[in-house]
């Protein structure tokens, strides 16, 4: 980002950009104030019936986990989209930070759509450093499981975000183990029908870890 500021067409108006920004800018207040809150209704009541003690029934776990999942895709979406349009009418290109994670079949599909830019700085700054993959596969695994732990702690220091941040790596591990298994193997990605199982499977270890990430330290305690 930091060149563009060093060119002259930064400067001026580019009123195709504002049009553009603004359009991308209102589309994401929208979506913020509308879709997200709307969610956060069903799922907030939840979470604070727990915090207070309380145990839900089946449904009204899974009334409270789904809404989480939606809420942070959509509020934090938004987010990104308004800073991205916001930025494009002063003629700046944020990066997309967002590519239909929901769509992913596997945790590092998913990765790779959620958060791209958090994801990307966790890969150059965080497992590269650490040695990536170039010292083994214990070690690579091992390297993954700690990023990991250091992107759910920075979210937040608190115990909720350290589990789910232990959640994802151990999900990254398995993952990468069973390309590798399937490899090993010649095993090929098994057609619409495992791609749907695969999407399923994701989704769910996906919303599991959103229950830890929304879910109140203290009762952790």
């Amino acid at each position: 980002m930091m060149p563009q500021f060093a060119k002259r067409a930064v400067c001026r108006i580019n009123w195709d950009n504002m049009a553009v920004g603004l359009s991308i800018f209102c589309a994401g207040a929208g979506q913020e104030s509308a879709a997200g809150r709307l969610c956060v209704r069903f799922s907030t009541p939840v979470f604070e019936a727990v915090k207070a003690g309380g145990t839900p029934m089946l449904i009204e776990a899974w009334v409270g986990a789904l809404p989480t999942r939606y809420s942070s895709t959509l509020i934090f979406s938004a987010y990104s989209d308004m800073a991205i349009g916001l930025s494009l009418m002063f003629n700046v290109r944020l990066p997309l930070n967002f590519n239909s994670p929901y769509k992913a079949t596997s945790i590092i599909e998913f990765w790779r759509r959620w958060h791209m830019t958090l994801s990307r700085w966790l890969r150059d700054y965080l497992y590269i450093p650490l040695g990536g993959s170039r010292l083994g596969t214990s070690r690579r695994y091992a390297n993954l499981v700690i990023t990991m732990l250091l992107g759910g702690l920075w979210h937040g220091a608190g115990w909720t975000f350290v589990i789910w941040g232990a959640l994802h790596g151990f999900y990254l591990l398995l993952n990468h183990a069973w390309r590798a298994f399937k490899a090993r193997l010649g095993w090929d990605d098994g057609g619409r029908l495992a791609a749907l199982g695969a999407g399923a499977l994701t989704f769910l270890a996906v919303v599991v870890g959103w229950v830890f990430f929304r879910a109140d330290s203290s009762r952790l305690r």
